[in-house]
């Protein structure tokens, strides 16, 4: 909500650093900015999870052995990918309305008075 009104005040997503102030365009920037670290490293890791499953599928035909050897492997794996969902607050939901502000998923390299 507050990311959405920084850019239609400002036209994009790129909140300043909170070394600018507490706030900025009468918007908290620190919180802001504790909010997108938060967004960009759940995305991240949601990156990396489809990485994983992507590579998996590759895999599946050795899964598919090592399952008619132990049948509990594909429970036990099901348990740790729903706990690992479960941590990531992260929904496709909002990847999308982040996407249509044009949020700013990789934090461009910065200098000291540089905008994020």
């Amino acid at each position: 909500k507050h990311l959405r009104r920084f850019q239609c005040r400002f036209g994009h997503c790129s909140v300043p650093r909170e070394e600018h102030g507490g706030t900025f365009g009468g918007l908290n920037v620190p919180s802001l900015n504790i909010w997108i670290e938060a967004q960009r490293r759940q995305y991240l890791q949601l990156t990396i999870r489809k990485q994983e499953q992507e590579n998996e599928q590759h895999n599946q035909q050795e899964q598919q052995q090592q399952e008619e050897k132990n049948p509990l492997t594909k429970e036990t794996q099901e348990n740790e990918q729903q706990q690992q969902e479960e941590k990531n607050p992260l929904t496709e939901e909002r990847i999308q309305l982040l996407n249509e502000i044009q949020f700013p998923w990789n934090a461009p390299q910065v200098r000291d008075g540089a905008w994020q």
